[in-house]
């Protein structure tokens, strides 16, 4: 080997001679080091980078892409300018001068002569360079004469598995060096091609060129214990095979001196607390998550949806023809049976924990733990070194959205090494032999576990993550909320959800706690597991399609006998709590409080976040309606093994705690429901209102009641409970259902002549008296007055004309009526739906206004959809259910959630 790579260095100035030498003279080693800072190499771990670059020839190959990329009919110097714009040129300061032009211009014009380039193909002098690196390196005393000697004979090999000669290895080199060095080649005075010719000449007569040569597995220390996986894991982004770990000082030196300026430009990480929020979001979600659900989207999406997103996605990012956008390249995966690129997340997190330890934001202790954790992740999830490099490998195309189906070719290159050397027996890296249950995997698995759970948001921001990914990263570290997203985050709360800066947080976002929401899954899905079938109301025609329906729901239902709902309420009070804390303007303090609270509620009804997760997954395909579900994302949470969600901590908490919101008993919450299909479902306590809404129901209050005030509220109260509408029917038209041929004559006469509104309200009103229209004389009519009376009071009190206590004192005064006069809410319902029908005010909206009334109430009776079925899960009340139909957190009588 030795014979042939003589002359070959010669071209460099070089000799092979320090491969032999045992002992390396001062002086040599001082200007190899010399030598290598002035190539910028400071240490061990940029040189061994260094060496993975030329194996590849990286820097030719940029130089060739460029070349091809500028129109062709432009000349060397336009070329070259190009190339410099590019930054593809050695030296910034070099003049294009005559001189050097002509050598430049002689090796690219032979370029023109090349067959498309083989991107698969590595440079000969980027070979020749690196060939130059390890002898320097040897020189330095960087490496031991048996390393060097087998890091050249490996290049040997690669130079013969590519060329087949020695003229087409000197022609490459010929090219390549022209243009970096600006100098032709000279040997023995000879320049140019005819140099080439010479040189190549010489060594074909002195060596055969297929010598038998075999790529030894290189010598170097590997630790078998956990963290020598680790480290073996991270040496495909940094090569880190000499390293003493008990000296960081030494390691950051030799190894990763420019660690510092990685961390700020690579990572964006610039203190302790970015640097644990990246190591958790690399470990629970990193770039797999989002990836991963697109690529699982795309199996399942039409060719017209797929292209929809390709084109929304060029218009966000923009045409990039040399790195396709991410979303092409999934397109072109998306046959493969799973979209494995968890490794490389898990890698990069074991390099930047070192990075983190090196950079002074980790104690040692602390970057070990991550590192192991994260090779923990890799060992129980991939099966073989090969399996983590393609994983990682195919990763790293995403991110990068490269063009080629071949991936990185330094990082393939670099991997083809590791797996090289893993492979030899004495390496002891065989992967199936480490224990996952090892001393130190636990140690750390534990520790990993303490490190997150001493965060306090950390159960909130995973909640809210499955919603928004982004969350997690902010209730890591909230600290440092970008300011972008602090608007985005006020500018939801006040446009989506009317919550205003100046209201403390706790009532800002107390409507959204809905303890009946819970309440009405829960009873609904005991329902379906005993069979039970809702009744409607004679006045009501129900059609088969919604029967039907309802049968369809039944099974699923009664399979979430076993979950509890509280996480359908939960996850989205968490969501909007995330939302508060990022937007800034609040107390941490009192965003803490509030998600100790959540944490306590959600850790009372499931005994570990697994069965938190799915109930999740089991509501979710039932709740969502008219919202995209949130099936995927949390089955992703389920399956994969770095979630955050596996690690939570899940004490139980006391048995009387605080919770969030408001809790309210079953009567309490019938009571407010006795509205109907009116104002929509009242879930929990009716919180006051933000001043724009309460705006807007003043408003509405002036319009259609003429209530302007707290006086003419009280009078309006008293006038329904003590006489109401009901009272104009049992007057002018009840008694016209004693003598049915004299509402005959009275509505003929009616009919007569021109009517003005009054007069053809009071016509409309007779011809229902008439047809009995929905059973108006059959039923109390009471029902509409108290529907209207409960309606009246919480809105009152929502815009501040009541105190809580005088509300409560009026909904007493209505719940006393309906139990009086009803005995449950089908009987309710009739008469409801009978006095809403009468009583509408204008004759030319009856239709409109009439039939989403019957559908609303339809839903409230049937669970069509499910979240609307109030009335079936719902006690009447002052009455409670038996005890074997009654889930554990239902809402029985005055007993609350709990």
């Amino acid at each position: 080997m030795l014979q042939w790579l003589e002359p070959l260095l010669a071209l460099r100035g070089l000799s092979s001679r320090s491969l032999l030498n045992q002992e390396i003279p001062k002086e040599t080693e001082k200007t190899a080091q010399a030598w290598l800072e002035a190539q910028q190499i400071p240490g061990l771990g940029v040189w061994e980078w260094h060496i993975a670059d030329a194996a590849y020839g990286v820097q030719a190959r940029e130089f060739l892409t460029l070349w091809q990329r500028a129109p062709s009919d432009w000349g060397a110097q336009q070329r070259l300018e190009y190339l410099h714009q590019h930054q593809c040129w050695p030296d910034d300061s070099t003049p294009l001068s005559a001189e050097t032009l002509a050598p430049i211009t002689e090796a690219l014009a032979a370029l023109e002569d090349l067959t498309p380039w083989d991107e698969q193909l590595p440079a000969a002098a980027e070979f020749l360079q690196g060939i130059e690196l390890v002898l320097r390196a040897r020189e330095a005393g960087w490496l031991t004469q048996p390393q060097a000697h087998a890091w050249v004979q490996g290049f040997m090999v690669y130079l013969q598995r590519h060329y087949p000669s020695w003229q087409a290895v000197l022609n490459d080199v010929w090219l390549m060096e022209a243009w970096w060095r600006q100098v032709p080649m000279n040997f023995d005075g000879v320049t140019g091609q005819k140099g080439v010719a010479l040189l190549a000449e010489q060594l074909a007569e002195g060596v055969e060129w297929q010598a038998d040569l075999s790529l030894q597995s290189l010598q170097l220390p590997m630790r078998r214990d956990p963290l020598g996986f680790a480290l073996a894991a991270r040496a495909c982004e940094v090569l880190l095979w000499h390293a003493r770990l008990d000296h960081m000082d030494e390691l950051k030196r030799h190894y990763w001196p420019d660690v510092d300026q990685v961390l700020t430009q690579d990572w964006q990480i610039h203190d302790r607390h970015g640097c644990q929020q990246m190591l958790f979001w690399l470990a629970g979600q990193g770039h797999r998550q989002a990836w991963q659900l697109d690529f699982e989207w795309l199996q399942q999406a039409s060719s017209e949806q797929i292209q929809q997103w390709l084109d929304d996605d060029a218009f966000q990012q923009g045409d990039r023809r040399s790195h396709p956008r991410v979303a092409h390249v999934l397109v072109e995966l998306r046959d493969l049976p799973e979209l494995a690129v968890a490794a490389w997340d898990w890698i990069r997190m074991i390099d930047l924990a070192l990075a983190g330890w090196l950079g002074g934001y980790l104690s040692a202790q602390e970057w070990r733990v991550h590192a192991l954790k994260a090779t923990w992740l890799l060992r129980c999830t991939f099966d073989s070194w090969e399996a983590v490099a393609n994983s990682y490998l195919l990763g790293r195309r995403l991110w990068e959205c490269q063009e080629s189906m071949a991936p990185d070719y330094v990082m393939q290159r670099n991997w083809e090494e590791l797996l090289l050397l893993w492979s030899q027996p004495e390496s002891r890296m065989n992967w199936a032999a480490l224990d996952i249950d090892h001393p130190d995997f636990r140690l750390a698995c534990q520790d990993y576990a303490e490190l997150f759970n001493a965060r306090p948001l950390s159960l909130l921001g995973l909640l809210a993550s499955v919603r928004d990914d982004a969350c997690l990263l902010t209730a890591l570290d909230p600290e440092r909320i970008p300011q972008s997203r602090r608007e985005e985050s006020t500018d939801y709360l006040y446009s989506m959800l009317d919550v205003q800066p100046d209201v403390a947080i706790q009532p800002a976002l107390a409507r959204f706690w809905m303890p009946g929401m819970v309440h009405h899954f829960d009873q609904l899905a005991m329902n379906a597991r005993v069979g039970r079938v809702p009744r409607v109301p004679d006045n009501i025609e129900v059609a088969d399609n919604l029967w039907q329906q309802w049968r369809a729901m039944q099974d699923s239902l009664a399979e979430c006998v076993t979950h509890p709902a509280a996480i359908v309420m939960a996850e989205k009070y968490a969501f909007y709590l995330a939302k508060a804390l990022e937007s800034g303007h609040y107390p941490l303090s009192d965003l803490q409080f509030l998600a100790r609270a959540l944490g306590d509620y959600l850790r009372w009804h499931y005994p570990d976040a697994r069965t938190l997760l799915a109930a999740w997954c089991q509501w979710d395909q039932l709740t969502s309606d008219g919202e995209r579900p949130l099936t995927r994302e949390i089955r992703w949470q389920q399956q994969d093994l770095g979630s955050l969600f596996h690690v939570l901590d899940w004490p139980r908490p006391a048995r009387r705690f605080t919770e969030p919101g408001r809790r309210v008993s079953e009567d309490e919450l019938a009571t407010y429901n006795l509205v109907g299909p009116l104002t929509g479902i009242h879930w929990g306590f009716p919180e006051p209102l933000p001043a724009p809404q309460a705006r807007e129901l003043r408003h509405w209050l002036g319009e259609s009641y003429w209530l302007t005030g707290p006086e003419d509220t009280r009078e309006f109260l008293t006038y329904l409970h003590d006489a109401g509408d009901r009272q104009e029917y049992d007057i002018n038209f009840a008694p016209f259902t004693l003598n049915p041929e004299r509402l005959a004559q009275e509505v003929d006469a009616q009919m007569q002549g021109d009517r003005d509104q009054d007069q053809e309200i009071f016509l409309q009103r007779l011809k229902m008296t008439q047809a009995n229209t929905f059973g108006v004389n059959d039923v109390d009519l009471i029902a509409w007055d108290i529907a209207q009376m409960v309606d009246i009071s919480m809105a009152a009190f929502q815009v501040g004309w009541l105190d809580e206590e005088e509300m409560n004192q009026w909904l007493m005064q209505a719940r006393h009526l309906a139990t009086e006069h009803f005995s449950g809410w089908v009987d309710y319902a009739q008469a409801l739906l009978a006095g809403y029908s009468f009583f509408l005010a204008e004759p030319s909206q009856r239709e409109t206004h009439l039939e989403p009334f019957i559908q609303r109430m339809l839903g409230l009776l049937l669970a069509l959809p499910v979240p609307m079925g109030l009335w079936q899960t719902l006690s009447w009340p002052g009455q409670t259910r038996q005890a074997k139909s009654q889930p554990q957190t239902s809402l029985t009588g005055h007993r609350v959630l709990h």
